[in-house]
């Protein structure tokens, strides 16, 4: 994996959000989650 950032999105005071992915390559990709006072990272596949 090369750990370029391919897409930013800011969810400001929401409890969920939706993330289009419909205009990435396929391939692996690594989600990371952030808040004031945690990361959660999640790899994900697109085909």
């Amino acid at each position: 994996m090369n750990g370029r950032k391919v897409k930013s999105e800011i969810n400001n005071n929401q409890t969920s959000t939706a993330i289009e992915v419909s205009d990435l390559s396929a391939g692996e990709y690594v989600l990371k989650i952030s808040n004031e006072d945690k990361i959660t990272s999640q790899k994900i596949i697109i085909k």
